[in-house]
C-alpha cells in the first residue's frame, strides 16, 4: 500500500499513486490474511480415533479418545 514515491517532489504521479494494487488489492489481501489466523485460532481440531497394537497377534483395539 505504500511506497512508489518520485525523486522529484514537485512531481504528482496520481496513476501510480491511485493505482488498483494499492486501493483495492493490499487491503483486501490484508482483510484475507486476518481472516486466515482468526479462522486458525478459532478452529477446533476433530476428535481422532487412536489405533494401538495389543499384542503380538495382530489383534488390534480402537480407543475413542478426545485430545484436550
Amino acid at each position: 500500500m505504500a511506497g512508489g514515491g518520485s525523486e522529484d517532489p514537485n512531481v504528482f504521479e496520481e496513476e501510480e499513486l491511485f493505482s488498483f494494487r494499492r486501493i483495492t488489492l493490499a487491503p483486501f489481501l490484508v482483510m484475507a490474511g486476518y481472516g486466515v489466523v482468526l479462522f486458525g485460532i478459532l478452529k477446533r481440531p476433530k476428535e481422532e480415533t487412536i489405533v494401538e497394537a495389543v499384542d503380538n497377534s495382530g489383534d488390534e483395539e480402537v480407543l475413542d479418545d478426545k485430545m484436550a
